[in-house]
């Protein structure tokens, strides 16, 4: 609907030109000589509402004529905006953003993989555990902080490392909670709706 209404908005936005042009004609047909429902035009008796007709005929044809138009523009000007949008996902810097969204998923596998883990690890294997969580910990503050100028970005990162260490900190202390992991994983989520949405 609101696409139709666009296409009549700038259409009308032409008619208006075209309404003069209209205008400038009638004056023109109302200068010759009317008798009896008859108007004399180029040397020929014409019926007079035949001229109208004529007259709202071109007009309409000429209307719909530029709707049509109206439409091409506005389908040449959308595929512009999505080549315009490719060319952004393709960019460096969204290919620096979905680095930090692999960085933030592989960071939460890391996370959940102590929270199934850790109670049946002994303790060689628990040291392995953490050390990889914390890796990748470090590498998500380091990609996010190149980002700390956007506000929403650094705040959801924040977000997404507080609630995984405190599932972390939670299952090394022997009292793991689902809670928490589902906590981690809508955090994940949050985060990767704003830096990497496709």
């Amino acid at each position: 609907m609101k696409f139709w209404i666009e296409v009549v908005r700038r259409a009308l936005s032409w008619w208006v030109s075209l309404v003069g042009i209209v205008a400038l004609f009638l004056s023109w047909i109302a200068s010759a000589t009317s008798k009896d429902g008859y108007i004399t035009l180029f040397q020929t008796e014409v019926v007079e509402s035949s001229i109208w007709s004529l007259v709202f005929l071109v007009c309409g044809v000429i209307f719909f004529l530029r709707c049509l138009f109206v439409i091409s523009k506005i389908h040449k000007e959308q595929n512009s905006d999505i080549s315009s949008l490719r060319q952004e996902l393709a960019s460096p810097k969204r290919a620096n953003m979905r680095d930090l969204a692999n960085s933030a998923t592989n960071f939460l596998n890391a996370s959940e993989k102590i929270y199934h883990q850790w109670m049946n690890s002994d303790q060689g294997g628990r040291e392995t555990l953490y050390a990889g969580y914390y890796s990748l910990r470090e590498e998500v503050n380091r990609s996010n902080s190149r980002y700390a100028h956007i506000e929403k970005v650094r705040i959801a990162g924040s977000d997404l490392v507080n609630a995984c260490d405190i599932l972390v900190d939670e299952v090394k202390g022997d009292n793991p909670d689902h809670r928490l992991l589902q906590a981690s994983l809508r955090k994940h989520k949050e985060f990767l709706q704003i830096v990497d949405p496709q």
